[in-house]
């Protein structure tokens, strides 16, 4: 059965050779190797003659089915473009590309350069790269990472070392880029693409100098110069004009060794003790030779830029220490002291003197070797008891007469402050008594006072009472006659009016009567005229009226 849905099939050719049936792509990509090419040109080969043969099968009719098939067409040179011609690379790792072809090596190199056959020292990093497999090769490698920090752990530096290049000229130890060697420059904490068949990079510690300390370089590659110290750039030794502050530094450890040195300020105590075994004191022969033993304290300071000389010299702090505190303070100890007898480091002055010297000829010694003294404290001077005995006693003698001296004269003095004292109580008790008698005298006063006050006083009251009452009998008066004057005037003033109104109605009481009438009509009396008929006034009015409202009998004016 057909299905309709299908065209119609091509017609079919009895003369024609029938088409060979097509060999089915392999499932698998096929491994990459020398005859990879050979496969990928048979593979493409055999998609083409398909397509051959699909078109051979078309009628020019039916454009449909020619597009689908230019279409599959299309997508199988993309899948075999992606799976033979594309490559991609994961993040964290690069490409190496291998030449098949090309021009030979130079001598000593190891990395191709373009043109070259082998493997190229130009890597490729992450994503997609188109490659030819008939002219390359490629092997993917993982990047070369330098950890930064880690808890505990201080970051890291990568040493290089090119096992290809141009050879070192003489003389010199590190390479640069380009050079056969390990590299001067070190790679800090980070990810690079290095190709792996040309470089080895080693992992070292980034150097850390410590707070309370600096570095001292020592220069491990080069000649041999006449000191220990490196004039050169080209030579070994100790590095005298460069000292590392305290922090983090990325340094070459193949080409420089870093010293740790401490700085600061460092003391160093004599003490006396009783016991032998305990006794750590300066001892010395003063110029009597009596024996005299110093507990004192050398205060001292290293400066950074003088431990490349100290490190060449000394190599540690504790043999500075020795070689330069404790020996200088022996010797001058001893040489300024024979200056002085025993009972001269009793005197004050003469202490002090010895102090001063001391300090200066200690500080001078170790500035020789740039150790800085700040100050030199003695504490205490041990001098022997043989000699200060008969010193003592007679010091205690003398002490104890001025004792008994000032004894005396305490007790006379204190039976004077006895006297002192009872002399005080009596006139104490003369102004207590003086005192008492004039606050009774002034209580007396003070009340003798205040009767006489209050007396007065309630005489002026009285006086007072009687003119104010003198006034208030005046001001009735007064009022009184007030009183009478504006009724009279009011009384007189109102036979006035009415003389005048009498006068003005010319005695005519019916006149009088319409003015007493109109003032007892209310102000909002209203008049108005209505016409009522024909008339001449009437007429005349014309359109005008004339109100008159009176008020209602009994309602509110």
């Amino acid at each position: 059965m057909t299905d309709p849905t299908l065209p119609d099939p091509a017609p079919v050719d009895p003369t024609a050779t029938p088409a060979p049936t097509p060999t089915p792509a392999p499932a698998d990509p096929p491994p990459a190797g020398p005859g990879r090419a050979r496969r990928v040109g048979a593979a493409a080969g055999r998609g083409l003659s398909a397509a051959g043969r699909g078109l051979a099968r078309l009628r020019p009719s039916q454009p449909t089915l020619l597009l689908l098939l230019l279409a599959v067409v299309a997508v199988s040179a993309v899948l075999t473009v992606r799976k033979y011609f594309l490559v991609h690379v994961p993040s964290g790792q690069m490409l190496v590309v291998v030449s098949k072809f090309g021009g030979p090596l130079a001598d000593g190199q190891i990395l191709a350069g373009p043109g070259q056959k082998g493997v190229r020292e130009q890597v490729l990093g992450e994503g997609w790269h188109l490659v030819w497999p008939v002219l390359y090769e490629t092997e993917l490698k993982p990047n070369i990472v330098v950890p930064g920090r880690r808890g505990a752990e201080p970051p890291k530096v990568g040493i290089v070392k090119a096992l290809g290049g141009t050879p070192l000229p003489a003389g010199q130890f590190l390479a640069d880029r380009g050079q056969q060697g390990i590299w001067r420059e070190v790679l800090l904490p980070g990810a690079y693409r290095l190709n792996p068949y040309g470089y080895e990079v080693k992992l070292a510690d980034m150097v850390e100098v410590k707070a309370g300390h600096v570095g001292v370089l020592r220069r491990k590659l080069g000649a041999d110069g006449p000191t220990e110290f490196a004039a050169k750039d080209t030579e070994k030794g100790i590095v005298r004009d460069r000292v590392l502050q305290p922090g983090l530094y990325p340094v070459n450890t193949e080409e420089y060794e870093v010293i740790p040195c401490p700085v600061g300020i460092y003391q160093t105590t004599y003490h006396y003790d009783r016991d032998p075994a305990k006794n750590t004191a300066l001892v010395f022969d003063a110029s009597d030779s009596n024996r005299i033993q110093l507990d004192c304290t050398i205060e001292w300071e290293l400066k950074p830029e003088f431990w490349p000389g100290w490190v060449a010299k000394f190599r540690e702090l504790a043999r500075i220490e020795s070689a330069v505190i404790m020996l200088n303070v022996k010797n001058i100890s001893r040489n300024k002291g024979q200056d002085y007898g025993a009972e001269d480091f009793l005197d004050g002055v003469k202490r002090e003197r010895f102090q001063a010297e001391f300090t200066k000829g200690l500080r001078e010694a170790c500035g020789a070797d740039q150790v800085v003294v700040s100050h030199a404290f003695i504490r205490n001077i041990i001098i022997p008891d043989a000699f200060l005995k008969p010193k003592r006693d007679e010091q205690l003698a003398r002490e104890k007469a001025v004792t008994q001296k000032e004894q005396k004269l305490t007790a006379e003095t204190q039976n004077a402050v006895v006297a002192a004292q009872q002399t005080i109580g009596l006139e104490v008790a003369k102004v207590e008594a003086r005192t008492a008698q004039l606050v009774a005298a002034v209580g007396r006063e003070a009340d003798n006072v205040k009767l006489l006050t209050d007396a007065e006083v309630e005489k002026l009251q009285n006086e007072y009472a009687a003119k104010v009452a003198i006034l208030d009998a005046q001001r009735t008066e007064l009022l009184g006659r007030a009183a009478a004057d504006a009724a009279r005037a009011v009384n007189t003033a109102k036979s006035g009016l009415h003389k005048m109104q009498m006068d003005v109605f010319a005695g005519d009481p019916h006149a009088f009567l319409r003015y007493t009438l109109s003032q007892s009509l209310s102000k909002d009396l209203r008049l108005r005229l209505f016409q009522s008929g024909p008339g001449t006034f009437w007429t005349n009015l014309g359109d005008k009226s004339v109100n008159l409202f009176a008020p209602l009998p009994g309602a509110a004016r």
